[in-house]
């Protein structure tokens, strides 16, 4: 729009060519024009294409073409090119857009303060028009200036607010691929160091499984940095199945991996790893069971249960987000003391477990 409004400078020129000036005189005003329509071009342009247009820092060069914009109109002036006045309606359009507005538009309402009492004395009642479209330009580049401005701040907010959120994702998924796999590592390490002497043959497969298990956890890290996580229910549970089996839980299915809606497969896999690393690490629990449907699961355990009010660790907080970023609810129910720590029950308290349920 900005190189559409230089039509106007046909006005000038058409006066210039069709007086009976010299052609000399002729040649000088019209290199003006020509120099004052460059000025302008280069200025709006070179704002315009840059990275930071519409910036609040006062670029030196935009300075430079301000000042010989101005310098030219004044000599445009005292030479007498006909209509020479109106090249301040580009010179208002010139500031506003290459200038911070604190600067722009301030000097922008100060040109046309000018301009108007100025274009009266010149053309008398037949300046009304050009009044109008001055003042016309003034609001309509400061509105382009200020929305633009506007626009830019929450697209540079919005990427501000992305990068945190996929950090937040990295630091979840981390938490949660690295919490699970460490936890079977160090279990089976143990193992591995008790069965040394006893069984040298089932201690040395312990160990080939927990080379295997570091090498899954490396690639998995590099898949969740990378974005490409995905993770499936049935390779979760064939998973936990295992190691439950190692541990000496009894791990009961209700359901099939088949049965669930394949859009929350990903997630109930990231249920079943979180809840399951938890009840290895803090339930003390005999036996887990996983109940699964097209969009629920729930698991259930008959360990010493905890606070919920209380407890908020970083595996159930990261869980509950992902599943709140679908759309879906986690109600945790148990009991226990208070206290932010997985503790047993107080002496004579039953064993009540905990259930963790997802509903998509």
């Amino acid at each position: 729009m900005s190189l559409i409004w230089l039509g106007f400078l046909a006005f000038p020129v058409l006066d210039i060519l069709s007086s009976d000036r010299s052609g000399g005189t002729k040649a000088g005003q019209l290199a003006i024009v020509a120099a004052f329509a460059i000025v302008y071009i280069w200025g709006m342009v070179d704002s315009l294409s840059t990275s930071t247009a519409f910036t609040d820092t006062l670029r030196p060069i935009s300075v430079v073409f301000v000042g010989l914009a101005a310098i030219i109109i004044t000599v445009a002036l005292v030479v007498g090119i006909p209509f020479a006045v109106t090249f301040m309606i580009f010179l208002v359009a010139l500031v506003i857009i290459t200038l911070p507005p604190r600067i722009g538009y301030i000097l922008g309402i100060s040109i046309i303060v000018i301009f108007v009492p100025y274009s009266f004395h010149l053309y008398g009642f037949g300046a009304v028009g050009l009044a109008i479209i001055a003042i016309s330009t003034y609001v309509s580049v400061v509105g382009t200036s200020y929305y633009t401005r506007q626009a830019n701040r929450e697209i540079t907010l919005g990427k501000r607010e992305a990068v945190v959120d996929e950090r937040e994702r990295v630091a979840r998924d981390v938490h949660d691929v690295l919490g699970h796999t460490l936890t079977v590592i160090s279990l089976k390490s143990d193992l591995a160091a008790k069965l040394m002497d006893r069984d040298p043959e089932r201690a040395k497969a312990e160990i080939a499984e927990i080379n295997d298990l570091s090498r899954q956890a490396i690639s998995e890290v590099r898949a969740t940095v990378s974005g490409l996580s995905t993770r499936q229910l049935a390779t979760e549970l064939a998973a936990v199945q295992e190691l439950a089996h190692d541990m000496g839980l009894a791990f009961h299915l209700e359901g099939s991996p088949e049965d669930v809606d394949p859009r929350h497969r990903i997630l109930f896999g990231w249920v079943v790893r979180e809840t399951m690393t938890n009840v290895i690490r803090h339930a003390e629990a005999n036996s887990v069971h996983v109940n699964l449907g097209s969009s629920h699961i729930r698991m259930t355990d008959d360990g010493v249960g905890f606070d919920s009010e209380s407890v908020s660790g970083n595996g159930l907080a990261g869980l509950r987000q992902r599943v709140e970023d679908v759309g879906g609810t986690m109600t945790v129910t148990s009991s226990g003391n208070s206290s932010t720590r997985w503790r047993a029950p107080a002496a004579g308290n039953s064993r009540t477990g905990t259930t963790i349920e997802v509903t998509v």
